[in-house]
């Protein structure tokens, strides 16, 4: 007597295999999709607040320098490399320079031979009477959004002349 050892038994036809593997390959392709967009939005977010912060910082600086200043500080405005701005503070003498990072065309700000801001386009400085106006300029080519500039102000008083 021969036993059948396959009966009772059930099993998947080829037919359901490759139907859940096409469906399983579809899911996965939209949640890679999913990712890969996620990703893009960070990168460009982030070179956007990477712009946002190195104005931010650069206004901090000057801010702090300028209410100190010992000495008239004039409308001036650093624009190409190798600009400078120095001044007497109650701390001591300070001199900004707009330099190109080395082999690239990345400028940046240096407050006494200390990188302090990235990515400057210019940096104006405007006087009236005792306020000084200061306008930061920052421009970048962020990932997936192009070339973007970031515009940040501030103004100070002259507190020691």
């Amino acid at each position: 007597m021969k036993m059948n050892i396959f009966k009772n038994k059930t099993a998947f036809t080829l037919v359901e295999v490759i139907v859940s593997v096409g469906i399983v390959t579809v899911m996965l392709g939209g949640i890679y999709q999913v990712f890969i967009m996620g990703s893009k939005s960070w990168q460009a977010g982030s070179g956007l607040v990477s712009l946002q912060e190195n104005a931010r910082n650069m206004i901090i600086y000057f801010t702090k320098d300028i209410r100190q200043s010992t000495e008239s500080i004039s409308n001036t405005t650093l624009i190409n490399n190798g600009d400078t701005l120095t001044f007497g503070t109650s701390g001591g003498t300070v001199t900004y320079l707009l330099a190109t990072v080395p082999d690239t065309d990345i400028k940046q700000l240096q407050r006494n031979n200390q990188p302090v801001g990235m990515y400057v386009s210019s940096i104006d400085l405007v006087r009236t009477g005792l306020i000084v106006d200061i306008t930061v300029n920052t421009q970048s080519d962020i990932p997936f959004r192009g070339i973007k500039n970031y515009t940040l102000t501030g103004k100070v008083k002259v507190r020691n002349e």
